[in-house]
């Protein structure tokens, strides 16, 4: 029989989400959990999100055991939000949520109760719908876009899973407060990348300790950035490419040359290298193919065509139809673009560089003839005395 509910924080890392955060905080009232504290972490917003979440503590401080805002004076990102309301959780359980998401009703006792049922669990994620700023509903399932194999979502399965498939969002997380370095664990979040979703996901999957909740617990909203100031797709890349090389080494063999590769895909797009880039994405899309082949699962549709979906009511027909799939497309897309612009810049600054190398070499020389003359005109003052006055009378 599972045991008593346990204490629960609720981690909520903001930054200019003043048009959500009510919404966000609003959906964890009436959660059904007895012992609930709320601790958020304002990352310097430059709207009035802080203000919002004041007002909000102040109006209903009496529903929960605590509800502690931290406010950052300069931004500092996600990562370092996360840490700073980890160290000061005192829940056994941390349930991370982003200030512009929302759960759904139930949402926080369901999460709650599977960590109790699943002990062996250190961290867990459950299923997802995606919604846009008005709360259109995007897509009903993140897992079933993403696409992952149910089945292999357990602890053993999950490296897989997140290494051909998908990496989940970092506020679609629960966390055990014993498995953080601050509070005796090993886990901290970097705060030298962007990609802290994939890097906490690998850490975990890695240590066979990350479960998963089948049930749709939260509202995760698509397009909302930003969660911390000067995203930059390059950057992303890169940064993937760094935790996949850094998390590799606590898998097994197969596994860890599926990170090396996966790692050398993104860091070869961050720096803008197409020609191994076909042959690496070949390779890696092989390894899909035999894990599939192993695993004796047939994808319901290939990732590059998607089966066509019905899109529910008020749901984006477009988003629902391309998928995950659709939406890398269109992140490639934007990267090509970027790459585009910044190797015509680069072009236009190499050609300015080598008309100023011109001038500069020009100057040089001149200013070497204009020294060489002075140093002779030093050297001997009653010729240079007799050439003046002899241009002199020249003149006159």
């Amino acid at each position: 029989m599972p045991g008593p509910l346990p204490s629960v924080t609720i981690a909520v890392p903001a930054f200019n989400h003043a048009r959500h955060v009510v919404q966000a905080l609003d959906s964890m009232l009436d959660s059904g959990l007895p012992d609930v504290e709320i601790i958020l972490c304002d990352d310097a917003s430059t709207d009035n999100t802080p203000d919002l979440i004041e007002a909000w503590i102040r109006e209903h401080r009496h529903a929960f055991r605590r509800l502690h805002l931290i406010r950052h004076r300069i931004n500092a990102g996600l990562c370092a939000s996360l840490n700073d309301i980890v160290a000061e959780a005192t829940g056994e359980l941390i349930h991370i949520i982003a200030s512009d998401d929302y759960f759904l009703p139930g949402g926080l006792l369901t999460k709650t109760r599977a960590m109790v049922e699943h002990p062996e669990w250190q961290v867990a994620f459950c299923d997802g719908q995606a919604v846009g700023p008005e709360n259109e509903l995007y897509l009903r399932s993140l897992v079933a876009a993403a696409p992952f194999v149910p089945a292999r979502l357990t602890p053993e399965g999950m490296g897989e899973e997140l290494l051909y498939h998908w990496a989940p969002p970092v506020h679609q997380m629960t966390w055990r407060r014993s498995a953080y370095k601050v509070h005796g664990g090993d886990y901290q979040y970097d705060t030298t990348v962007f990609c802290e979703d994939y890097d906490s996901a690998l850490w975990a999957a890695g240590r066979k300790i990350m479960g998963f909740i089948p049930e749709i617990c939260q509202a995760y909203r698509y397009r909302s950035w930003p969660q911390t100031t000067n995203r930059n797709s390059i950057r992303e890349y890169r940064d993937t490419a760094h935790v996949l090389a850094k998390n590799a080494r606590a898998f097994p063999a197969h596994l860890r040359a599926g990170c090396e590769l996966l790692s050398s895909i993104h860091f070869n797009i961050a720096i803008g290298d197409h020609e191994h880039l076909e042959e690496l994405w070949r390779q890696h899309h092989a390894a899909i193919h035999a894990y599939h082949l192993r695993i004796g699962h047939t994808p319901a549709a290939p990732p590059d065509d998607p089966a066509p979906a019905t899109p529910a009511p008020g749901e984006n027909a477009a988003t629902v139809t391309g998928g995950l799939p659709g939406i890398l497309r269109e992140r490639i897309h934007d990267l090509e673009t970027l790459l585009s612009q910044t190797k015509a810049s680069l072009k236009n600054t190499k050609e300015s560089l080598k008309k100023r190398s011109a001038e500069a070499v020009h100057l040089k020389e001149e200013l070497t003839a204009l020294q060489h003359r002075l140093r002779y005109h030093a050297a001997n003052p009653a010729r240079a005395l007799n050439l003046w006055w002899s241009r002199l009378r020249k003149k006159s």
